[in-house]
């Protein structure tokens, strides 16, 4: 079983990053933040929970090279613009959701799943194999994903 956080959109919002944290630990495997963190010192408190941290650049996030630094000491593992993972043979794509050409760039590749933020707006639809979810802003919501059974939990982080 492989069980995946889904957080995008934090915005600096550490109280927002906190709740994220809370809720992942021993919950999720992994962890992929689809950007807008704004600086790295804000991932603290998802680093904090040692459980590895999958980050792709959002355009809110100027700081690149900060990033890259902090996956050099820490469980941060940076992906610049757009990762892509096999976890348990799941194809996961993901990207912050701000470049239409990234997107479909990914999105032609026919991934299990595409995770994408920038809305802040909650999505869980198909498109032909491809199952695209956006956790919605990280100030009110994250996700869990369960590859294994292919079920998604939204959780509401002012309910936490």
């Amino acid at each position: 079983m492989m069980l995946i956080g889904l957080i995008s959109d934090s915005h600096g919002n550490t109280t927002a990053l906190q709740k994220a944290a809370a809720f992942f630990s021993g919950r999720a495997d992994i962890i992929i933040h689809c950007g807008d963190v704004t600086a790295p010192r804000h991932l603290k408190p998802l680093l904090d929970t040692q459980i590895p941290v999958h980050l792709s650049q959002g355009n809110c996030d100027r700081d690149p090279a900060g990033f890259k630094r902090a996956s050099r000491r820490s469980s941060l593992i940076y992906h610049d613009r757009a990762g892509w993972l096999e976890p348990n043979g799941a194809e996961i794509a993901f990207t912050h959701g701000d470049s239409p050409g990234i997107f479909y760039s990914l999105l032609n590749r026919s991934p299990d799943y595409l995770i994408q933020g920038h809305s802040h707006q909650r999505m869980d639809q198909e498109v032909d194999s491809t199952r695209l979810i956006n956790p919605g802003a990280a100030t009110s919501s994250v996700a869990l994903l369960d590859t294994e059974t292919d079920s998604l939990e939204f959780h509401e982080l002012n309910d936490s």
